[in-house]
């Protein structure tokens, strides 16, 4: 998500998925004719436990996040659906209970 909407305090991880996004639209295109797709998923924050061991300094604050498991068969059904892209709104209905 932090690729569609930067993030105080996530700069390095909001620039880095910004451009895997744009490296996705462009590999696409690249890749098209030879009948590869690519597929981008932008879920929200979702509850893997990462967020709990921070690299450096201290983890950020973030509200509850999605169900992984959710998330993955919200993904799943899209490959099996044949969309492109899942921006975050994709996800609603997937939160961690």
């Amino acid at each position: 998500m932090v690729s569609e909407v930067p993030t105080a305090n996530m700069a390095a991880d909001s620039a880095s998925k910004s451009a895997l996004a744009a490296w996705g639209k462009a590999t696409e295109r690249e890749l098209r004719r030879a009948g590869i797709r690519v597929f981008d998923a932008r879920p929200a924050h979702t509850e893997t436990g990462l967020v709990t061991r921070a690299l450096e300094g201290s983890a950020p604050k973030l509200a509850a996040g999605l169900d992984p498991a959710a998330v993955a068969r919200r993904i799943v059904a899209g490959i099996d659906d044949g969309e492109r892209d899942l921006p975050s709104s994709a996800f609603t209905g997937a939160e961690a209970s």
